[in-house]
């Protein structure tokens, strides 16, 4: 529902890179900073000992699920 939403905004932001015309998208500004953060979680090591009371287990499997097949794992 939300990235249906967001692929029809426009282009955040137009760019050449040689001869090449590319686009930021929302869609995929969402999907860059989901990485980076995930990404920020492995890297930092106070976030890698972050941890959950066992009450959130189901809706972490729910986010984990649903941010990977948002990114296509």
């Amino acid at each position: 529902m939300l990235l249906g939403r967001l692929a029809s905004v426009p282009p955040l932001v137009r760019y050449s890179l040689g001869s090449a015309v590319r686009v930021v998208t929302p869609v995929k500004l969402t999907v860059a900073v989901l990485m980076l953060v995930f990404a920020l979680f492995e890297l930092l090591p106070g976030l890698r000992r972050l941890s959950f009371d066992r009450r959130w287990l189901l809706l972490g499997g729910f986010l984990s699920g649903f941010f990977g097949a948002l990114s296509g794992h």
